[in-house]
């Protein structure tokens, strides 16, 4: 039928009598109820509604912040009203099942959600249109449009017009129309109700995600919970036909109408759904395949203690090589593998995703929460670019532009890391015939580094105090961010404060000496005298510059040289490299002297060694971030707002990128940084604007330490097959011991 002759007829002028005449006019079909069907703008709809239909196209004036559920009957309508209201009204009514005031809990979603064709819009005077219902409702109002999923002339048929008219909208006018498909709000609650809530103009803050407000908003809307509820179990509904309450909680399964349809049943609706939407909504988001683990914790457990290499091979194999979903942390995350992908993420930032904290990270750093996170149901101004820039640029980023951690500002620190090293040497491996590396390696590097950003010498003592402090800083990293004495992130909150107070009574220091005059070599100290200087960063942003990069360096130096130091004495063939590789540059050199930049660059085939070593034991196996836009991947699409983590050593032991993956071939290394992996195939310190600052100073610190072990000492491996522990840093299980002979 001509619509633009029924839209003639639905003049604001026309009266109630001539809308009974439409009626009388409309094409007539039988439905599947006692009823027949109405022909209405392409749509078949009840009669007992057609008339409310009608007088809400006529007279319904929408507020700018209404909100209108529509959704197709049996398709998870009283879930979505039960969400959508407990979202946006969460202000009002605290949501959770323990609050016995909350409507959810002694009103059905359609009662607090009603029906737009159940509301009788004409008051005792046809001719005399009111809202009497409408007018009662607080704000934001929020409605339900009554849709069937049905075939062709069934009630509100056919269901594919419905489909493509919404979901063309909400690509028109994304602000206006949020489109949400039932399986993934199934299976992804919890993300797709922080989209709601942020398309609702009310996203959850900080606060409310960490207090639980959304798994309680959840826990509320459940089938579980909402089915059991005794105004839910009797009772009739609100519409014109009797329904009781009941009914309106089913399983809400996905997938579970293979066990009602018949072949087919089956075959028929593929082919029908095929003719009417196939090629018609090929831009509609295909989220990545796999899966959520259990509720809450989802797959925390397996990614965070179990080895990382075998938790990405085994959703690789089984999902897609390149990305696949999982929930970590209770946060629905995709992951992304692949030199592809470490393309895709290194050089694309900010403008497809962002650098993104945890919330241990946020909190165990003090790293402020980014301007656009802050909620607010009040519109708001956009946040000024350098209070964004503030909030999510990483710490070492600008500590960069010092020049301090680049070779030629590390060059002058030389003479200091080599008098570091041989009282290393002098003190624990000197007149010994054997020594445990891995621990030597960890107080070795937690030294160096006390040096060069602090610059600062501690007793044992104090060196033993803060390596436990930083150990149970990193651990607190990857804990469920729940402060109960005994736990993992209470431990690192304890840590982090301490750690913190020792960075600020050393930058007092600094700057009374700075004050008075005095030079001073170290990373801290270049850092406040340029802010001094009013060219660097804010006093308040000091210590976190400085936690950050030592935390980042801390294991990475001592995990290499601990495990090159393992292969090089495993393999008389890469010994005997290493060795002759040393002694040419040592004999060109002035032993007095420090080793310059030049003899770093020297020692290429001990570089390969690190970086053979860096890639059968990563200590940087990954970042999060997240996705700044709706993002395609692999024939996929990453929505925008979704938490992705970044796997950056998903190709180490990959056959595709390394032949033999699993055999320690430092020449592999030896024609350039990468060969043989293609390009993004291997980048242990990132790549693009990320790529780590710290490369330099880790390369300066392992070259010239196995520079001198291999000139003072040969060594023997104890234990040949000594097993590797650790799940997302790995490190001997017995420290690796070795028996030493002194060369000299």
């Amino acid at each position: 039928m001509d619509t633009s002759c029924e839209q003639e007829k639905l003049s604001p002028k026309g009266n109630f009598n001539e809308d009974e005449e439409l009626l009388h006019s409309l094409p007539k079909q039988k439905g599947w109820g006692a009823y027949d069907l109405l022909l209405f703008q392409n749509f078949w709809i009840p009669p007992f509604y057609l008339k409310a239909t009608i007088t809400f196209l006529k007279h319904f004036q929408a507020k700018h912040n209404d909100i209108i559920v529509v959704s197709l009957p049996k398709s998870g309508t009283t879930w979505l009203k039960a969400l959508a209201f407990a979202i946006a009204k969460r202000n009002n009514f605290i949501p959770t099942s323990q609050n016995d005031d909350h409507p959810l809990l002694h009103t059905i979603p359609h009662s607090l959600v009603p029906f737009l064709e159940t509301i009788d819009l004409h008051g005792n005077d046809p001719n005399n249109v009111v809202f009497p219902h409408l007018s009662t409702l607080s704000e934001p109002r929020i409605f339900e449009a009554f849709e069937k999923y049905v075939e062709g002339i069934f009630d509100y048929g056919p269901f594919w017009s419905h489909m493509l008219g919404y979901w063309k909208a909400s690509k028109d006018t994304p602000n206006k129309v949020l489109f949400l498909k039932y399986d993934e709000l199934k299976a992804n609650t919890n993300f797709e109700v922080k989209r709601m809530a942020q398309f609702l103009d009310c996203p959850f803050t900080e606060e409310e995600e960490s207090g639980g407000v959304i798994d309680s908003i959840i826990e509320l809307c459940s089938f579980e919970k909402m089915k059991e509820l005794e105004v839910n179990k009797s009772g009739k509904n609100m519409l014109k036909v009797d329904v009781e309450n009941k009914h309106f909680f089913r399983k809400g399964e996905t997938g579970d109408w293979v066990n009602y349809f018949s072949p087919y049943m089956t075959e028929k609706l593929s082919k029908i759904i095929e003719e009417n939407l196939g090629g018609k909504v090929k831009d509609i988001k295909k989220l990545p395949p796999g899966t959520y683990g259990w509720p809450l914790v989802g797959e925390s457990y397996q990614f965070f203690f179990r080895k990382l290499d075998d938790f990405l091979k085994e959703r690789k194999d089984k999902y897609c090589q390149e990305v696949f979903i999982t929930n970590l942390l209770g946060e629905p995350t995709v992951v992304l593998c692949g030199p592809t992908a470490n393309k895709l993420v290194s050089m694309n930032e900010p403008n497809l995703v962002k650098i993104q904290y945890l919330k241990t990270q946020r909190r165990l750093f003090n790293i402020p929460e980014p301007k656009d996170h802050i909620h607010s149901h009040k519109p708001s101004t956009p946040p000024k670019q350098e209070d964004a820039e503030k909030a999510n640029a990483a710490a070492a980023v600008p500590v960069k532009t010092l020049g301090f951690l680049k070779p030629e500002g590390l060059v002058k620190y030389m003479k200091r890391i080599e008098s570091i090293i041989h009282q290393h040497f002098r003190t624990y491996w000197e007149g010994r015939k054997k020594v445990e590396v891995y621990p030597l390696m960890m107080d070795f590097s937690l030294r160096l580094m006390l040096q060069f950003y602090l610059g600062i010498e501690v007793s044992d003592i104090a060196a033993a105090k803060l390596a436990t402090l930083f150990a149970d800083l990193f651990s607190g990293i990857y804990s469920i961010p729940v402060n109960i004495p005994g736990t993992k992130y209470h431990r690192a909150l304890k840590a982090s404060a301490a750690i913190r107070e020792e960075i600020q009574r050393v930058i007092k220091e600094k700057m009374d000496a700075l004050s008075k005059g005095l030079e001073m070599e170290d990373l801290l100290a270049s850092i406040v005298g340029a802010e001094q200087s009013g060219k660097y960063v804010p006093k308040i942003e000091i210590t976190n510059v400085i936690m950050g990069l030592m935390n980042a360096s801390y294991n990475s130096v001592a995990t290499t040289l601990t495990f090159m130091i393992k292969h090089i004495g495993l393999s008389p063939e890469i010994y005997q490299r290493v060795v002759s590789e040393h002694a040419e540059i040592a004999k060109s050199r002035d032993a007095s002297a420090p080793i310059d930049w030049e003899c770093i660059q020297r020692m290429k085939y001990t570089w390969a060694v690190a970086q053979e070593t860096m890639r059968l034991y990563p200590t940087a196996p990954g970042a999060f971030r997240v996705a700044a836009t709706d993002i395609s991947f692999a024939g996929f699409t990453i929505p925008k707002g979704c938490k992705i983590f970044w796997a950056i050593t998903s190709t180490n032991k990959d056959g595709k990128y390394f032949k033999e993956a699993e055999k320690f071939d430092p020449s592999r290394f030896e024609v350039e940084e990468g060969a043989g992996s293609g390009p993004y195939g291997f980048i242990p310190f990132g790549a693009g604007p990320r790529t780590c600052p710290g490369k330099d100073y880790a390369r300066f610190g392992i070259l010239a330490f196995i520079h001198n072990l291999v000139t003072k000492f040969k060594w023997e491996v104890v234990l040949p097959h000594e097993h590797v522990s650790g799940a997302l840093i790995p490190f001997p299980a017995h420290h690796l011991p070795i028996r030493l002979h002194p060369l000299v």
